[in-house]
């Protein structure tokens, strides 16, 4: 079946209300919820069907739930100015919890 399993709104947190939906296509997408409706942010790190989304109320932290057995955290830090994709950036949990300064001093080191 296809379809959206799960819809959740959040007022965002730079002032910008997004609303998430939860997809059998396995992706979680965020969505401009004023203004033109465009999808901000593609989630891609669900093997099965993405059933249930849920917003953190303070931070830009995502909680999806999926028939692969997994519930998986990600960052969902949308643009603060309208930006309209063709196709929204994919994202998936192994790229989330980068540390940029980590990483640099990684690069560092070789």
């Amino acid at each position: 079946k296809d379809g959206i399993w799960d819809v959740s709104y959040c007022k965002g947190l730079k002032g910008r209300p997004i609303i998430g939906t939860a997809s059998n296509d396995r992706t979680a997408r965020v969505w401009q919820a004023e203004g033109q409706q465009c999808c901000l942010l593609k989630y891609l790190g669900h093997s099965g069907s993405v059933n249930s989304i849920r917003f953190h109320p303070t931070l830009p932290l995502v909680l999806t739930g999926s028939g692969d057995r997994s519930a998986q955290i990600w960052c969902c830090d949308v643009p603060e100015t309208d930006i309209v994709y063709s196709e929204p950036p994919p994202h998936n949990s192994d790229e989330e919890f980068s540390d940029p300064e980590e990483a640099e001093r990684d690069q560092n080191k070789i």
